[in-house]
């Protein structure tokens, strides 16, 4: 091809992005701004409370690949969230391939699951949520979440495409609530949690289009109480949004401090540049009363809820050492929340 052509080229394809850019910023503001203005907003300033350092129950795991109490063979590799059910706690072990079941006390009994694709075979579970009825897993390497009986036993699958920055997942009574892909408009779905899991809605936009800047701007943290109030946040902005179980928005929380100083910008007031992003919510619980538990991967801040405004409560400062926190899992009848690291899942004492 001759240079003129060539040059003729670039230019054109210089042109085009140009174009794009401007046309996505003016769609994402959009959308944020929708997200931000739907409902009445409460403004938290995170260092308006005293941090309370505190130390922390390691359940399973540890800062080696140490075995547990278990007399078994089993050990934790890797742990990437866990749930509560009634008094078991389930661990996803995404190296493992499997969900570890504990006790009370952290000892683990049973292991479910093996590396494969058939039923009840993982490929790098990340995540697990669960109801009265069923256990919810997020089978990342499978592009799937299987559903489990209360025994563990396979049920049926619902699909899930692999998203390699989040496999989010949360379970109420009567639905779950899964992280859709990328290539869609909308990164919210939610199922019917009773069989057949028929598709119920989706909702929450994607900010940035998949074939420009940083998609880890479109990764999002959710969590549901027992009776469907969902909170949501996007894990590099500094806003959670609370939608009630009909999936009607009552609350928007916009986070303030030093952090959020710290955050990049995002091209909608917070600008975006390369592809790295500062992960600003990275785990989050919500309470019967609609309060909310978050964590930025080093702090727990405790949002108390008083008819749908918000203000700080706690900021805790568990003793995890140098490690981030994945996932947070609220236990919210014993007053405390699980906190999940690459190595191992700690208890966190509330009361």
């Amino acid at each position: 091809m001759p240079p003129y052509r060539i040059a003729i080229l670039i230019i054109a394809m210089l042109l085009a992005c140009g174009c794009r850019k401007a046309s996505s910023s003016k769609l994402e503001a959009y959308h944020l701004s929708s997200l931000i203005g739907a409902a009445s907003k409460s403004v938290v300033d995170m260092e308006s409370v005293r941090i309370e350092p505190c130390s922390v129950k390691v359940m399973a795991g540890g800062d080696s690949l140490s075995p547990t109490k278990s007399k078994t063979e089993m050990f934790l590799a890797s742990a990437s969230s866990s749930c509560v059910r009634g008094t078991q706690l389930l661990i996803c072990d995404r190296l493992n391939d499997c969900i570890f079941v504990a006790d009370s006390e952290g000892t683990i009994l049973r292991k479910i699951g093996r590396h494969g694709k058939g039923p009840g075979e993982f490929i790098g579970p990340v995540h697990i949520a669960c109801n009265t009825n069923f256990c919810f897993v997020y089978d990342l390497g499978n592009g799937r979440i299987q559903i489990l009986d209360r025994e563990f036993d396979y049920v049926s699958s619902i699909p899930a495409v692999y998203n390699f920055l989040s496999g989010c997942l949360a379970a109420s009574r009567d639905q779950v609530y899964i992280h859709g892909s990328y290539a869609d408009t909308l990164l919210l779905k939610r199922y019917s949690s009773i069989s057949p899991f028929d598709l119920v809605s989706v909702s929450i936009p994607l900010l940035v289009p998949r074939t420009e800047r940083s998609q880890a701007y479109n990764s999002v943290k959710f969590s549901a109480n027992e009776d469907g109030w969902l909170c949501i946040g996007y894990t590099g902005l500094p806003y959670l949004f609370v939608f009630d179980p009909q999936g009607i928005q009552r609350s928007t929380i916009e986070l303030q401090g030093k952090g959020v100083e710290q955050l990049k910008e995002h091209p909608n007031g917070l600008k975006a540049s390369g592809a790295m992003m500062k992960i600003f919510i990275a785990g989050i619980s919500v309470f019967q009363d609609g309060s909310v538990v978050f964590s930025d991967g080093h702090r727990i801040f405790v949002l108390e809820n008083s008819n749908g405004t918000y203000r700080l409560k706690r900021v805790l400062r568990p003793g995890i050492g140098e490690n981030v926190i994945r996932h947070i899992c609220l236990d919210e009848r014993r007053g405390r929340v699980f906190l999940t690291t690459d190595v191992s899942v700690s208890e966190l004492d509330l009361k």
